[in-house]
């Protein structure tokens, strides 16, 4: 069927944002000839899937392949790397929120699974103050994990999968949000939600997230990046934000202006319109 309509319609471009249809559309491609641009979001930790997709992405009517990070794009060979170029995921701008360090309320945006690593920051809260409070927004995938976590002395709340994380953070006055990834994870947009509001983040010092850390905010590297699986040191780092409102203020601006200047969807469709304008 694939085929069939590319061989009917026109197209000048063929946009693949999910590569698991990537081989399936460069073989229906095939004597049609469209060019096509392959958006990569994944990296792939088995070696058989990585050798497919950089064997497919190595087709010559694959003219770009864009990728949400410089550490998507390291899973690239040599020769896929000349035809490929970062395109950070936007995010909407808000409008900045006022919120306290004060308000000890830390939030985890992601799926209930091991490798998000939940637990690290569940060990942390127990050396945290007394009115510290843990909202775990996502899926609750992995029961067994999730008995895991509940056996922790702390307050926490478990929201499930929400449609609009971005106004739960600012109904309940969430003040930090921690991404504690202890696996490849190629850019957080938890992290970003969070910028577009002025609400600080700590992150592992690992993958995508210390690469926008350092890329577009390096003056506050050692404030908002925690070594991956450090309970003492993601203490140390949530107790400094708190503990110093300057400080805070300072992150919080710093942030939003990440989005204001460089991440927002503006910003976004003008690049992605350039790249295609090149290719077509």
């Amino acid at each position: 069927m694939l085929r069939k309509l590319l061989k009917e319609k026109h197209f000048d471009l063929l946009y693949i944002q999910h590569q698991n249809i990537l081989p399936v559309c460069v073989l229906a491609n095939w004597g049609v000839r469209n060019k096509i641009v392959s958006h990569l979001h994944v990296i792939y930790i088995d070696k058989q899937a990585r050798r497919m997709i950089c064997c497919f992405l190595n087709h010559k009517y694959v003219k770009r392949i864009f990728g949400v990070s410089r550490y998507t794009l390291s899973q690239l060979s040599q020769q896929n790397l000349k035809k490929s170029s970062i395109l950070y995921n936007p995010i909407p701008l808000r409008e900045k929120i006022k919120i306290s360090c004060s308000s000890h309320k830390i939030a985890i945006v992601g799926d209930v699974v091991r490798f998000k690593g939940h637990h690290i920051v569940f060990e942390a809260m127990q050396s945290l103050p007394e009115n510290s409070e843990l909202h775990v927004i996502g899926n609750l995938l992995d029961k067994k994990y999730l008995e895991q976590l509940q056996s922790f002395s702390i307050k926490c709340v478990y929201t499930g999968l929400i449609s609009d994380v971005a106004n739960y953070l600012v109904e309940n006055q969430i003040s930090l949000v921690i991404i504690p990834s202890i696996s490849p994870e190629t850019f957080s947009l938890s992290m970003t939600e969070s910028w577009a509001l002025g609400i600080p983040t700590i992150a592992t010092d690992d993958y995508g997230m210390k690469e926008i850390v350092e890329k577009y905010i390096p003056l506050y590297c050692d404030v908002i990046l925690f070594n991956k699986g450090d309970v003492v040191d993601l203490v140390a780092k949530i107790l400094n934000l708190y503990n110093d409102e300057c400080l805070y203020r300072k992150v919080s601006d710093a942030v939003y202006c990440v989005i204001r200047e460089h991440l927002n969807e503006g910003k976004f469709k003008k690049r992605l319109l350039n790249e295609i304008s090149s290719i077509i």
